[in-house]
This record gives C-alpha cells, sequence and structure tokens, in this order.
C-alpha cells in the first residue's frame, strides 16, 4: 500500500514540475524585419512653362535640328525657307554613278528640290555651269551636246511654300541633245537662290 502512496505521490510532483516548466519557456516570436519607409518622391511635370503665355520667347521659336516651330501657340510658324536638293536621276542614254552621270547620247538629269522650311520661299532663280580645265560653258552646243534647263512643266516664277501646306516640292530638269564627239569630263554646278542657296555639284562624263 505505502508503495502505491510513494509511487502516486511521485507522479503528482513529476505533473506539477512539467507545468512550471512549460509555464517558464517563452515562445520565441520570429523577429520582423522593420520595412524602411520609401521616400515621398515628387514627380514634376516637364513642360515649356512659357508657352501659351502670348508671348513668343527666343526658345519657342524655330528648332535648328527639326525645323519645326516649339510652340505654335505663342509663335506661329517661324521656320524659314531651307532649300534642299533631295533626290537626283537621269533619264534617256545615261547612266549616274553616285554624283556622275555619263553621257553617250541624248539625256535628261532631274533635280528634286524641296522648302524643308515653314515659311514660303522666295522666288526661285536658278543658274547651271560647267567647267572643263577653266573653260567655262554655260547653256551653249559643246562637242556634239546642246545644253538647256527648265523647272517641270516650264514652270517660272517658282515660289515653294512651306512644308505644312504642300506645294513645297518642284523638279528642275537639265536636258542634254545629241551625241558627244569625244570622251571629255565636266564638272557643273547647279545655283539655286532664294532665302538660301543650293550649290549642287555633279560630273558629267561625255562618252561617245
Amino acid at each position: 500500500m505505502k508503495k502505491w502512496v510513494i509511487l502516486l505521490s511521485f507522479l503528482i510532483l513529476l505533473v506539477a514540475c512539467t507545468n512550471n516548466s512549460s509555464q517558464d519557456v517563452v515562445e520565441e516570436q520570429p523577429i520582423e524585419n522593420p520595412i524602411p519607409e520609401t521616400p515621398t518622391q515628387v514627380v514634376e511635370e516637364t513642360k515649356l512653362e512659357s508657352c501659351g503665355n502670348s508671348a513668343c520667347e527666343e526658345e519657342e521659336a524655330c528648332n535648328p535640328k527639326t525645323y519645326q516651330t516649339v510652340c505654335l501657340e505663342d509663335c506661329g510658324f517661324k521656320c524659314p525657307a531651307k532649300l534642299v536638293v533631295t533626290e537626283t536621276s537621269c533619264t534617256g542614254a545615261c547612266t549616274q554613278d553616285e554624283k556622275t552621270f555619263t553621257i553617250s547620247n541624248s539625256a535628261q538629269i532631274k533635280l528634286d528640290i524641296e522648302n524643308l522650311g515653314e515659311l514660303g520661299s522666295g522666288k526661285l532663280d536658278i543658274k547651271f555651269k560647267c567647267n572643263e580645265k577653266g573653260n567655262d560653258m554655260n547653256k551653249i552646243q559643246e562637242d556634239g551636246v546642246a545644253f538647256s534647263d527648265d523647272f517641270e512643266a516650264g514652270k517660272t516664277n517658282i515660289i515653294l511654300k512651306g512644308k505644312q501646306l504642300g506645294g513645297n516640292k518642284i523638279s528642275y530638269f537639265l536636258t542634254l541633245n545629241g551625241k558627244p564627239t569625244r570622251v571629255k569630263e565636266l564638272e557643273c554646278k547647279i545655283n539655286v537662290f532664294s532665302e538660301n542657296t543650293i550649290n549642287h555639284k555633279f560630273d558629267l562624263m561625255f562618252k561617245p
């Protein structure tokens, strides 16, 4: 009987110790790393503040890279006429290699001229000249070939409009009539005069 009493007392004491130990153990809580606060970023709108104040500032006028007015609201169209040769070609007894035209008989050379500006050009004036070793030749018959030049469809008093309006392109033709009588190389230049001057150079090679 005493053995059972002693055993029972031992079990009660063991249970009590176990409960006390569990109460002494503090559950470890996972440590949360604080998330750093993101600094408030102020997003500023990028815009040309002066545009719309009814005053045409210098930076609002013509952009020389795009040849467009930056602020039409204040300035209107400001980019002046700018004439360029955009393309050259030839027809007839002619071949083209970069800036050299080889002529074996009657042919025609075409230059496409364009106004890249927003304002219209003044009246176009064109002068054509070829040189061979210091000898000038201008619209005359030379070695069996006669030269003449004109705008498309015989147009005169040419004024090119601004690019935003259309009517800012024209073709110029240099006509060569006749068969060359000898091999000859000419250095030629076509000058287009208006607000700006185009100096377009090319070579003519005569090969009978």
